[in-house]
Protein backbone atom coordinates (compact mmCIF):
# COMPACT_ATOMS: atom_id res chain seq x y z
CA UNK A 1 0.00 0.00 0.00
CA UNK A 2 2.75 2.40 1.03
CA UNK A 3 4.79 1.55 -2.09
CA UNK A 4 1.76 2.22 -4.30
CA UNK A 5 1.23 5.61 -2.63
CA UNK A 6 4.87 6.55 -3.16
CA UNK A 7 4.70 5.47 -6.79
CA UNK A 8 1.53 7.54 -7.37
CA UNK A 9 3.12 10.56 -5.73
CA UNK A 10 6.20 10.16 -7.92
CA UNK A 11 4.15 10.07 -11.11
CA UNK A 12 2.19 13.08 -9.94
CA UNK A 13 5.43 14.99 -9.43
CA UNK A 14 6.52 13.97 -12.93
CA UNK A 15 3.34 15.42 -14.41
CA UNK A 16 3.83 18.61 -12.37
CA UNK A 17 7.44 18.86 -13.55
CA UNK A 18 6.38 18.55 -17.20
CA UNK A 19 3.81 21.31 -16.69
CA UNK A 20 6.42 23.61 -15.13
CA UNK A 21 8.84 22.97 -18.01
CA UNK A 22 6.10 23.72 -20.53
CA UNK A 23 5.20 27.02 -18.85
CA UNK A 24 8.87 28.00 -18.60
CA UNK A 25 9.51 27.34 -22.28
CA UNK A 26 6.41 29.28 -23.27
CA UNK A 27 7.44 32.26 -21.11
CA UNK A 28 10.89 32.29 -22.72
CA UNK A 29 9.42 32.53 -26.20
CA UNK A 30 10.52 29.00 -27.09
CA UNK A 31 9.40 27.85 -30.54
CA UNK A 32 9.42 24.49 -32.26
CA UNK A 33 12.52 23.61 -34.26
CA UNK A 34 11.68 23.72 -37.93
CA UNK A 35 9.42 26.74 -37.51
CA UNK A 36 10.15 30.44 -37.77
CA UNK A 37 9.28 32.73 -34.84
CA UNK A 38 6.03 33.63 -36.61
CA UNK A 39 5.04 29.95 -36.77
CA UNK A 40 5.73 29.50 -40.50
CA UNK A 41 6.93 26.08 -41.57
CA UNK A 42 10.39 26.12 -43.11
CA UNK A 43 10.85 24.66 -46.63
CA UNK A 44 11.13 20.89 -46.90
CA UNK A 45 14.00 19.31 -48.88
CA UNK A 46 11.67 17.24 -51.07
CA UNK A 47 8.58 17.79 -53.21
CA UNK A 48 7.44 14.16 -53.60
CA UNK A 49 7.09 11.74 -50.69
CA UNK A 50 5.83 8.26 -49.97
CA UNK A 51 4.43 7.79 -46.46
CA UNK A 52 4.88 4.18 -45.41
CA UNK A 53 2.85 3.12 -42.34
CA UNK A 54 4.44 0.05 -40.77
CA UNK A 55 2.28 -1.58 -38.12
CA UNK A 56 -0.67 -0.02 -36.31
CA UNK A 57 -0.21 3.68 -37.01
CA UNK A 58 -3.07 5.76 -35.58
CA UNK A 59 -5.34 6.36 -38.59
CA UNK A 60 -6.38 9.87 -37.56
CA UNK A 61 -2.80 10.89 -36.86
CA UNK A 62 -1.79 9.54 -40.28
CA UNK A 63 -4.59 11.48 -41.95
CA UNK A 64 -3.56 14.71 -40.18
CA UNK A 65 0.06 14.22 -41.23
CA UNK A 66 -0.85 13.68 -44.87
CA UNK A 67 -3.07 16.77 -44.82
CA UNK A 68 -0.24 18.91 -43.43
CA UNK A 69 2.24 17.60 -45.99
CA UNK A 70 -0.20 18.21 -48.84
CA UNK A 71 -1.00 21.70 -47.51
CA UNK A 72 2.71 22.50 -47.66
CA UNK A 73 2.84 21.51 -51.32
CA UNK A 74 4.30 18.02 -51.01
CA UNK A 75 2.95 15.51 -53.53
CA UNK A 76 2.23 12.17 -51.88
CA UNK A 77 2.89 9.18 -54.11
CA UNK A 78 2.15 5.45 -53.84
CA UNK A 79 5.39 4.14 -55.36
CA UNK A 80 8.85 4.61 -53.86
CA UNK A 81 10.18 4.92 -57.41
CA UNK A 82 8.17 8.14 -57.81
CA UNK A 83 9.30 9.62 -54.48
CA UNK A 84 12.35 11.67 -53.58
CA UNK A 85 12.09 10.37 -50.00
CA UNK A 86 10.18 7.78 -47.98
CA UNK A 87 8.76 8.56 -44.53
CA UNK A 88 8.38 5.34 -42.54
CA UNK A 89 6.14 5.31 -39.46
CA UNK A 90 6.03 2.47 -36.95
CA UNK A 91 3.10 1.66 -34.66
CA UNK A 92 1.75 4.66 -32.72
CA UNK A 93 2.14 4.22 -28.96
CA UNK A 94 -0.48 5.54 -26.52
CA UNK A 95 -0.19 5.09 -22.77
CA UNK A 96 -2.44 5.93 -19.82
CA UNK A 97 -0.45 5.95 -16.57
CA UNK A 98 -2.45 6.23 -13.34
CA UNK A 99 -0.99 8.89 -11.04
CA UNK A 100 -3.59 8.82 -8.23
CA UNK A 101 -6.42 6.62 -6.92
CA UNK A 102 -9.20 7.11 -4.39
CA UNK A 103 -9.99 4.91 -1.39
CA UNK A 104 -11.97 2.52 -3.58
CA UNK A 105 -9.01 1.97 -5.89
CA UNK A 106 -10.52 4.03 -8.73
CA UNK A 107 -8.16 6.14 -10.83
CA UNK A 108 -8.67 9.85 -10.18
CA UNK A 109 -5.80 11.26 -12.25
CA UNK A 110 -3.57 9.97 -14.99
CA UNK A 111 -0.72 10.92 -17.30
CA UNK A 112 -1.37 10.44 -21.03
CA UNK A 113 1.51 9.82 -23.41
CA UNK A 114 1.40 9.52 -27.20
CA UNK A 115 4.46 8.87 -29.33
CA UNK A 116 5.17 8.29 -32.99
CA UNK A 117 8.52 6.92 -34.19
CA UNK A 118 9.57 7.89 -37.70
CA UNK A 119 12.41 7.45 -40.19
CA UNK A 120 12.98 9.52 -43.33
CA UNK A 121 14.98 7.77 -46.04
CA UNK A 122 16.42 9.17 -49.27
CA UNK A 123 14.88 7.03 -52.00
CA UNK A 124 17.81 7.21 -54.40
CA UNK A 125 20.67 6.47 -52.02
CA UNK A 126 18.79 4.60 -49.29
CA UNK A 127 20.45 6.86 -46.70
CA UNK A 128 18.60 7.63 -43.48
CA UNK A 129 18.11 11.42 -43.45
CA UNK A 130 16.20 11.73 -40.20
CA UNK A 131 15.08 9.47 -37.39
CA UNK A 132 13.33 10.17 -34.12
CA UNK A 133 10.20 10.05 -31.97
CA UNK A 134 7.54 12.76 -31.75
CA UNK A 135 5.76 12.87 -28.38
CA UNK A 136 2.90 14.55 -26.59
CA UNK A 137 1.92 14.47 -22.90
CA UNK A 138 -1.23 15.37 -21.00
CA UNK A 139 -2.12 15.22 -17.29
CA UNK A 140 -5.80 15.01 -16.39
CA UNK A 141 -8.10 14.50 -13.44
CA UNK A 142 -10.89 11.92 -13.58
CA UNK A 143 -14.21 11.95 -11.74
CA UNK A 144 -15.17 8.28 -11.19
CA UNK A 145 -18.82 9.40 -10.88
CA UNK A 146 -18.80 10.97 -14.35
CA UNK A 147 -17.10 8.41 -16.55
CA UNK A 148 -19.04 9.36 -19.69
CA UNK A 149 -17.79 12.93 -19.48
CA UNK A 150 -14.29 11.60 -18.76
CA UNK A 151 -14.36 9.52 -21.94
CA UNK A 152 -15.45 12.53 -24.00
CA UNK A 153 -12.61 14.54 -22.50
CA UNK A 154 -10.17 11.73 -23.31
CA UNK A 155 -11.26 11.72 -26.95
CA UNK A 156 -10.71 15.51 -27.17
CA UNK A 157 -7.29 15.27 -25.54
CA UNK A 158 -6.21 12.52 -27.92
CA UNK A 159 -7.13 14.76 -30.87
CA UNK A 160 -4.97 17.58 -29.46
CA UNK A 161 -2.13 15.14 -28.81
CA UNK A 162 -2.28 13.88 -32.39
CA UNK A 163 -2.03 17.47 -33.62
CA UNK A 164 1.02 18.11 -31.43
CA UNK A 165 2.74 14.92 -32.60
CA UNK A 166 2.12 15.81 -36.25
CA UNK A 167 3.39 19.37 -35.80
CA UNK A 168 6.50 18.10 -34.02
CA UNK A 169 7.18 15.76 -36.92
CA UNK A 170 6.62 18.57 -39.43
CA UNK A 171 9.00 20.72 -37.39
CA UNK A 172 11.71 18.08 -37.56
CA UNK A 173 11.26 17.83 -41.33
CA UNK A 174 11.52 21.61 -41.58
CA UNK A 175 14.71 21.51 -39.54
CA UNK A 176 16.12 19.02 -42.04
CA UNK A 177 15.27 21.51 -44.81
CA UNK A 178 17.53 24.03 -43.09
CA UNK A 179 20.44 21.60 -43.36
CA UNK A 180 19.72 21.10 -47.08
CA UNK A 181 19.10 24.69 -48.27
CA UNK A 182 19.66 23.99 -51.97
CA UNK A 183 17.01 21.27 -52.08
CA UNK A 184 14.64 23.42 -50.04
CA UNK A 185 15.15 26.37 -52.38
CA UNK A 186 14.40 24.16 -55.38
CA UNK A 187 11.23 22.93 -53.71
CA UNK A 188 10.11 26.47 -52.91
CA UNK A 189 10.93 27.63 -56.46
CA UNK A 190 8.41 25.15 -57.82
CA UNK A 191 5.68 27.44 -56.54
CA UNK A 192 4.89 25.45 -53.41
CA UNK A 193 2.97 27.43 -50.80
CA UNK A 194 4.00 27.12 -47.18
CA UNK A 195 1.25 26.70 -44.59
CA UNK A 196 1.29 28.06 -41.05
CA UNK A 197 1.03 26.22 -37.77
CA UNK A 198 1.09 27.17 -34.09
CA UNK A 199 4.44 26.26 -32.46
CA UNK A 200 4.26 23.59 -29.76
CA UNK A 201 6.47 23.32 -26.72
CA UNK A 202 6.81 19.55 -26.29
CA UNK A 203 9.41 19.06 -29.08
CA UNK A 204 12.10 18.91 -26.38
CA UNK A 205 10.89 15.36 -25.67
CA UNK A 206 11.13 14.27 -29.34
CA UNK A 207 14.46 12.50 -28.79
CA UNK A 208 13.57 10.74 -25.52
CA UNK A 209 13.94 6.94 -26.01
CA UNK A 210 10.52 5.39 -26.39
CA UNK A 211 9.52 2.41 -24.20
CA UNK A 212 7.05 -0.14 -25.54
CA UNK A 213 3.46 0.89 -24.86
CA UNK A 214 -0.11 0.11 -25.74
Amino acid sequence: MFVAMVRSAGLGLLALFLSVVILSLSACGFHLRGYTESGEVKPLPFSTLKVDALGSVDSRLLQMLKQQLTAQGVRLVESEADAQAVLRLTATQFQRIATAKNGQGQVTSELLKMQQAFTLVDEQSGKVLLQGVAMSYRDRNINPQALLAAERELASLKTLMRQEVVQQLMGRLGELGERHPQASAAHQANGQILSRFSPHFLSNFAKIPSPAGV
